[in-house]
């Protein structure tokens, strides 16, 4: 198997596992790299629907 679905990371016994509900593609469960609509990628490679109280949600990027 080379490549997994979108939504879902090949795991390191080589299957595809599906990403936290948040992350449209991820490199595993918690590691987004793109999120999936109305969620913010962190710092932390999460996608959150609320950055906190120190970011803000920039809609172009989709970023916090």
């Amino acid at each position: 198997m080379t490549k997994c679905e979108p939504g879902k990371y090949k795991s390191i016994e080589n299957e595809c596992k599906k990403c936290d509900e948040s992350c449209k593609t991820c490199l595993d469960f918690k590691k987004c790299i793109e999120c999936k609509d109305g969620y913010f990628l962190n710092d932390k490679s999460e996608c959150l629907n609320d950055c906190g109280v120190k970011y803000y949600k920039d809609q172009d990027t989709k970023f916090c």
